[in-house]
């Protein structure tokens, strides 16, 4: 680690760290990191602190009118140029120089142990223990917003729904943005690395709190957007503070910090593959895919969701899954989140069968359907399933739900085709429902998916699959049964149901009236291909069909992603009339994305169509590796970096970690590793 003498300042750099300290008053002001592995220099980029605030020892911070100099004063005739360090300040080890300074109360040094490490002590200098924070730190949120994993205690959802939707100028909304964390604390910085905090010397544990810009709310999704995004205070312009406080009798606390390699899957046996450098984006943005809402714990970057699982939470299982039996503990707390909110969405299942997020604070009516997120109870079923690969002690209490679960599924079923009807008659985006407010939604938020749809009866397969071979392994034959005889029917009954003669793909839905709505989209052909339901010598020319409408649409070489659509949606009919988020090819409707990519690319793996997809896959990870790619509560209408147009401009949303959900699908393919996500 290099030292550079900068008058007025103390900076220190490695590969891994950029540090620089404020001789005054001892306060860090820019701390930048970086993982290892990219290809340019990221940590002297960007400022992980929060301009103005950066890391201080309070005791030293706080003390009136001269603080401490690290320094002492230059005399007027000084000779100009760097000044002299004096001995008694510049302290060496066996590294490089450390920093020192103190009050009256404290004493405070600083000590870099090795490219990637350094520790932060605070010391009594009278012999009593130490009181209040002895170390805070406010983390700048809108450049990376941070996430932490370590232990800390998890509320129930229940408890805290209603005051997460508070007004965000009420009281009481502030008191979920206050959380303790026990040490040894990982905090993430997507697109920057991973930072390992823990108690060297002496036990503390770390207070956290989010402080709000209160002028500042929602997710400014433009001026038409009027849900529950815009109700929430923005945390993106905020900072998180973390105070560092001392167990009980502590006189002296050492913190030590280190620069983690990139947490991301590693095959089981074998060579490591991931090393080599074209892997690069893989393994730094793996831990991006499972950014955390903090207050409330939630493991879907949704503000509004109190804890509960949303609609595609199978992704996050789908990249939990990949860890397979790895022992690093920061994926182990992640599992260990990623559960609970399982749980807590198990809980909130409806009497019928359902299961969904809405419930506990808008039941529905006996005999009554949901109206919202529609697919949540698919997407619940299969990360409940992928849970319990890893903790089967869950099952006793899950199963009968999944049970359930899938019998609501079967009952979907109104005319017994076995192709399940959803509650939306898929003739237009705007019908009208019975419940006010109420419009076709599934992942895909903007598009009217209705009645026969594709991803929905497609994600349904595989719940019920996984619960079928669930209800095997338990002994549970009636249940194994149903479901088997619904697979085989389903099986039957799809070609003919959604497969267009015309175009020879997969339609999106097939409405009340009986039309196919289909504009060449890639998931529901990609999704039929990977549970089986079509045969690799089916699915080539379908692949090479959506491939080279494409290319007649100009999408380039594909790095930013895989279009949802591959043929214009007209605004007012099957689509939005919102010109920002609705018009070709943005966002929805012609935007690229890479939860897309993950269905694509694996059936495209699945197809023997190798070649093609390495290409595709290995050049989304490079722009990943080198583009800002981070999501999570990320700021700015028309900002997201979500979805992207063609040529690469951000077109929509805000905050989807399924961007990263392709990550997958050529890990799967090199790995050789079998995936519930790929039907045997």
């Amino acid at each position: 680690m290099k030292f550079h003498d900068r008058h007025a300042w103390a900076a220190y750099e490695s590969p891994y760290l950029a540090i620089t300290f404020r001789r005054r008053d001892a306060r860090l002001a820019f701390l930048g990191i970086d993982s290892g592995g990219r290809r340019w220099d990221h940590k002297n980029t960007y400022n992980l602190l929060k301009p103005s605030q950066g890391a201080l020892v309070p005791a030293i911070d706080r003390v009136a009118k001269k603080p401490p100099e690290f320094l002492p004063p230059r005399p007027a005739d000084a000779p100009k140029g760097p000044p002299p360090v004096p001995a008694d300040w510049l302290a060496q080890s066996a590294c490089e120089a450390g920093l020192a300074a103190e009050s009256d109360k404290v004493a405070f040094a600083f000590s870099p142990v090795d490219d990637r490490t350094f520790d932060i002590s605070v010391e009594s200098k009278d012999g009593a223990p130490l009181k209040g924070p002895f170390w805070e730190m406010s983390l700048q949120i809108k450049t990376a917003p941070p996430t932490i994993w370590a232990e800390t205690k998890m509320d129930d959802p229940v408890q805290v729904e209603a005051r997460n939707h508070a007004h965000p100028r009420h009281p009481e909304c502030n008191e979920l943005a206050r959380r303790v964390w026990k040490l040894p604390m990982v905090v993430h910085f997507p697109d920057f690395g991973h930072v390992r905090i823990e108690a060297a010397e002496g036990e503390a544990d770390c207070l956290e709190r989010l402080l709000k810009s209160e002028e500042f709310s929602g997710l400014n999704l433009g001026f038409l957007n009027l849900g529950s995004h815009t109700q929430n205070c923005g945390l993106h312009y905020g900072r998180s503070l973390l105070a560092f406080r001392p167990r009980k009798g502590c006189k002296r606390a050492v913190l030590r910090f280190t620069v983690l390699p990139e947490i991301a899957p590693r095959p089981a046996t074998g060579e490591d593959f991931t090393k080599d450098a074209k892997w690069d984006g893989f393994r730094r943005n793996y831990l991006s895919g499972f950014t955390l809402h903090r207050p409330t714990l939630t493991m879907g970057d949704n503000i509004v969701l109190a804890g509960y699982a949303h609609l595609a939470v199978q992704n996050k299982a789908d990249l939990l899954d990949l860890a397979g039996d790895s022992d690093d503990p920061t994926l182990a707390l992640i599992r260990k989140i990623f559960i609970h909110q399982t749980d807590a969405a198990m809980r909130a299942q409806d009497a019928d069968g359902e299961i969904n997020w809405d419930y506990p604070h808008e039941p529905k009516k006996p005999g009554e359907r949901s109206g919202l997120w529609v697919d949540t109870t698919p997407a619940n079923m299969i990360a409940a399933c992928t849970c319990l690969r890893w903790e089967p002690r869950h099952a006793k209490k899950w199963y009968p739900a999944l049970v359930r679960a899938a019998d609501y599924l079967l009952g979907m079923d109104e005319d017994g085709d076995a192709i399940l009807e959803n509650p939306f008659a898929g003739r237009s985006f705007f019908e009208k429902f019975d419940r006010p407010g109420r419009r076709p939604v599934n992942w895909w938020d903007n598009i009217a998916y209705g009645h026969k749809d594709a991803w929905y009866n497609l994600l349904s397969h595989r719940a019920l699959r996984l619960v079928g071979d669930l209800a095997a392994r338990r002994g549970d034959k009636a249940t194994a049964a149903r479901i088997r005889d619904w697979m085989a029917r389903f099986g039957a009954a799809f070609r003919p149901a959604l497969v267009n003669p015309e175009t020879g793909v997969v339609a999106g839905w097939r409405d009340r009236d009986g039309k196919l709505h289909d504009w060449l989209f890639t998931c529901p052909t990609s999704m039929a291909l990977n549970e089986a339901v079509l045969t690799p010598e089916e699915g080539r020319p379908m692949l090479r069909t959506l491939l080279d409408a494409m290319a007649a649409e100009g999408f380039g070489d594909l790095k930013y992603g895989i279009p949802g659509n591959c043929k214009p949606i007209p605004l007012s009919t099957d689509t939005f009339d919102w010109a920002f988020m609705g018009a070709w090819p943005r966002y929805e409707n012609g935007g690229l994305c890479g939860m897309t990519a993950w269905h694509f690319l694996n059936a495209m793996y699945r197809c023997g169509m190798r070649e093609e997809a390495d290409g595709i896959y290995f050049r989304m990870l490079d722009t990943f590796e080198n583009w800002p790619t981070h999501s999570g509560l990320f700021p700015g209408y028309m900002e997201s970096v979500d979805w992207r147009t063609k040529d690469g401009n951000p077109c929509g949303y805000n905050y989807l970690a399924d961007n990263y959900l392709f990550l997958g699908s050529g890990y799967l393919a090199h790995s050789g590793r079998e995936h519930t996500a790929i039907a045997p």
